[in-house]
């Protein structure tokens, strides 16, 4: 048995040991458990550096900044090393409707749905109705902002798809 001289710095309340060189995983492991096998220890654990595992292989994700952490985001990454979502979560989205997009077939509820484009600027020629379908709204340009299918996306995408972006859920 080795001995090591193990210099002690606190840390919130709570005493860190640093030591002296860094080791194998299976040693500070080893050191970790003796330390908890002491009466006067309540518990020791390695200090591990984690990384997040999963980044989706969807060509656009890089472009979806408000998932990172670093921008102000929902930091995504770190969740989805948790969960990825269920299928059994339903989210209302309240917007301009939604188009035939690959990453959000089978994503949606059946027969449910109404897109709210008002007045002179829907796309689908028939205004607010009880069909979800609708590319959006025509902003006064002859171009569509496709916010409704943009936020649907976001929230329900399929992710990890090599398609298009990933959804949170």
């Amino acid at each position: 048995m080795v001995t090591i001289m193990i210099p002690q710095i606190r840390f919130s309340d709570r005493p860190l040991i640093r030591l002296p060189q860094k080791l194998p995983l299976e040693q500070v492991e080893q050191i970790a458990k003796q330390l908890t096998d002491l009466r006067e220890v309540e518990y020791a654990e390695p200090d591990r550096i984690v990384r997040y595992t999963l980044t989706p292989n969807d060509p656009r994700y890089g472009e979806q900044w408000h998932y990172y952490e670093s921008t102000g985001g929902i930091n995504a990454p770190a969740a989805w090393d948790i969960t990825t979502g269920s299928n059994a979560i339903v989210v209302a989205i309240l917007d301009t409707g939604v188009t035939n997009h690959p990453d959000l077939i089978g994503r949606s509820v059946p027969g449910l749905g109404y897109d709210f484009v008002s007045e002179d600027i829907s796309n689908d020629g028939d205004r607010r109705d009880s069909d979800p379908r609708d590319p959006g709204d025509w902003c006064g340009s002859g171009n569509s902002s496709w916010h409704g299918t943009h936020v649907a996306g976001t929230i329900g995408a399929v992710s990890n798809n090599g398609v298009g972006v990933a959804g949170v859920n």
